[in-house]
C-alpha cells in the first residue's frame, strides 16, 4: 500500500505527491503514470509495470501490507467544492479579536520557519473539532467576525506568500471558538504551484473561490 505519510492528487494528468513527513513535492515520472493508476484501480500490472513498481517500493513509496492494500489512501473524506465566499461588511474588527489574529499568525509564521511540516499538521488535527468535544458550535456570524479580525491582520502582517501560516493561524482560533473548518493545502501541475487555504463546508474562508479552484486538494486537515 501507499506509505502512511504519502498524499497524493490527479492534476493535469500528472500524479503529485506531497511527501507530509517532510512537507516535500514530487511529481510521478510520465512513464510511472499508467502503472500506477493501474495499481490504483487494481487491475493486474502488465508486464511492463513490474519493474517500476518494484521500484516504487524500493524507493520506499509503496510499503508492504499483510491486510489488503488500501490502494487510494486518501487522507480526507471528499470536499465540497470551494463555491462561497465569506463577505465581511467591512466593519473594523474587534480590538480582542485582531490582537488575537496577529498573535496567533506571529506564532504560527515562527513554527512554519523552525518546525517541521509533519509537526504542524499533527498540531492543526490535534485541535478537535466541536463535533468531537462537545463544543457549542459557533454562527456564521462569528466566522465573519474572525475573518474581518485576520483581514485587518494582513494590514498590519502582509498576505503575500504568506498562505500557510496565515490558514494554519485561522483555522486554529476558528476551532477554539467552536467553528469547525479544515486546512486545505492544493496543487496545479502545470506549472506546478502550491497553495492552501481555509475552508468549510463549500465556503472559502480566506480566499476566493476562483483561486481555490485552481488548485486540486491534496490534503485536508
Amino acid at each position: 500500500m501507499l506509505r502512511d505519510d504519502l498524499c497524493f492528487c490527479k492534476s493535469a494528468g500528472a500524479i503529485i505527491f506531497l511527501d507530509a513527513r517532510i512537507g516535500r513535492y514530487f511529481a510521478l515520472p510520465e512513464r510511472f503514470v499508467e502503472p500506477f493508476s493501474r495499481w490504483l484501480d487494481g487491475r493486474p500490472p502488465s508486464f511492463d509495470d513490474v519493474p517500476i513498481l518494484q521500484h516504487l517500493v524500493a524507493q520506499g513509496f509503496l510499503v508492504e501490507t499483510a491486510d489488503l492494500p488500501q490502494r487510494l489512501n486518501i487522507k480526507f473524506t471528499s470536499l465540497p467544492p470551494p463555491e462561497v465566499e465569506v463577505d465581511p461588511d467591512g466593519r473594523f474588527p474587534s480590538i480582542p479579536l485582531a490582537v488575537c489574529a496577529i498573535a496567533s499568525r506571529l506564532i504560527w509564521t515562527w513554527r512554519v520557519r523552525h518546525q517541521p511540516f509533519s509537526s504542524l499538521i499533527d498540531r492543526i488535527k490535534s485541535i478537535r473539532r466541536p463535533s468531537s468535544c462537545g463544543m457549542k458550535k459557533a454562527s456564521r456570524r462569528d466566522l465573519v467576525r474572525l475573518v474581518h479580525a485576520f483581514r485587518f491582520s494582513d494590514l498590519i502582517l502582509g498576505s503575500h506568500d504568506r498562505c500557510l501560516p496565515r490558514s494554519l493561524a485561522l483555522v486554529t482560533i476558528c476551532r477554539k471558538y467552536g467553528l469547525s473548518p479544515v486546512l486545505v493545502i492544493g496543487v496545479q501541475a502545470t506549472p506546478f504551484a502550491a497553495h492552501c487555504w481555509v475552508q468549510d463546508g463549500n465556503v472559502v474562508v480566506n480566499e476566493s473561490p476562483d483561486r481555490a479552484q485552481m488548485f486540486t486538494p491534496i490534503l485536508v486537515a
